[in-house]
């Protein structure tokens, strides 16, 4: 790395740290803003009469300007179970991406961190969950819709209620075949990644979101810090805890009380059925399917049938009637945002901390320059 990048990141480290606005730092040393972020940018050199400047001022030594940023070390912490290395890649993408997150609630002076109530639950199967086990899953799925705030309408919006209550939602696209991942730590709140691929469903997506929630309540035992143990994305269909997971997902998104309501009076429980179902809900129609047979109004039986009807119908991986896309990342898009229009951040510091390009970030810091203008013209 260039010098003047050196430089740059350390005293847009210093800026953060201090709570200044460029246009501050830049009055410090009796410069334009523009100078002081070409300086922050790296593409222009400092003088070494401007960095004493800065070094008195702040208490630093002129080496400590010289040596590399330091990396900020955000304690996550994330279930640490076995999985082949192909996924080793996308883990480490999606840490450092939390890591993007937890540093922008940081910059925006977030101080309250939402971490989910967790539960010790003895599940009672060894391979499959029991009737006991699924009642139990169920009463913890309904306690977490009180406390998120969902036990309205079935069909809300879950990315948005999730930001809503302070757990930070990720979602990206990458090409492997991880739907979702998550991390917590008592400072940083929640973390939940959703694998945003338009080759996935919305409704895979959704259901995914839940999925990962019912990690963080049902095996928050399992994360660890990585400096306890190799940590790695574990995404075995057979273990007991994904099919926990997946059955506090279905609960959460499809609450007993409704679906008895919806479908109790039916005689025959067929694909038009569902089909006119899946919307009101945001789900899958294999998720309806299963919900209604862990709930005991669909028998295994017509449960098989009606994955079979799916199948051959071509739907095995795509949806029948998909549902529009959800817009994602609306939270850490505003606390970037805010950050950017109070002068605080560069259009580079935006790129980093949305994980996006140089390009896209120049294209949001523009239009959120056009709103800011609009705004004070009203």
């Amino acid at each position: 790395m260039a010098i003047e990048a050196v430089i740059g990141k350390r005293i847009e480290q210093l800026r953060e740290a201090e709570r200044l606005t460029i246009a501050e730092l830049a009055d410090i040393l009796g410069i334009t803003r523009q100078t002081m972020a070409k300086y922050l940018a790296g593409k222009q050199a400092i003088s070494s009469d401007r960095l004493v400047v800065l070094a008195r001022r702040f208490g630093k030594s002129l080496d400590w300007f010289l040596e590399p940023e330091e990396s900020p070390s955000f304690t996550l912490m994330f279930r640490a179970e076995q999985v082949d290395g192909d996924a080793k890649e996308a883990f480490t993408m999606v840490r450092t991406d939390f890591e993007r997150y937890a540093l922008a609630n940081e910059l925006v002076g977030v101080k309250t961190a939402f971490v989910p109530s967790s539960y010790s639950v003895e599940l009672e199967g060894a391979k499959g969950l029991s009737d006991g086990d699924k009642k139990e899953i169920e009463r913890i799925a309904e306690k977490q819709r009180l406390l998120l705030g969902i036990d309205g309408p079935p069909g809300v919006d879950l990315f948005a209620a999730l930001e809503d209550v302070g757990i930070n939602v990720a979602a990206f696209s990458l090409e492997d075949d991880i739907f979702g991942m998550s991390a917590y730590a008592p400072k940083w709140g929640s973390f939940i990644y959703v694998n945003d691929a338009l080759r996935i469903p919305e409704e895979r997506k959704v259901f995914s979101l839940a999925h990962e929630l019912g990690h963080l309540v049902l095996h928050r035992d399992r994360y660890v810090c990585s400096s306890e143990r190799e940590v790695v994305y574990q995404s075995r269909r057979k273990d007991i805890a994904e099919k926990a997971a997946d059955h506090f997902a279905g609960c959460l998104l499809m609450p007993r009380s409704r679906m008895e309501r919806d479908f109790g009076f039916a005689k025959e429980i067929g694909l038009p059925h569902l089909l006119m179902h899946k919307e009101k809900y945001k789900v899958s129609v294999q998720a309806l399917i299963m919900t209604l047979h862990n709930y005991g109004m669909l028998s295994p039986s017509t449960a098989r049938a009606l994955f079979s009807q799916l199948a051959r119908r071509g739907y095995r991986k795509k949806e029948p009637n998909p549902m529009p896309y959800i817009e994602k990342n609306k939270r850490r898009l505003a606390i970037v945002q805010e950050l950017y229009l109070a002068d605080r951040i560069t259009v580079g510091k935006i790129a980093e901390l949305l994980g996006t390009t140089i390009v896209e970030a120049r294209r949001l810091a523009k239009e959120w320059d056009c709103l800011a203008d609009e705004t004070t013209l009203l």
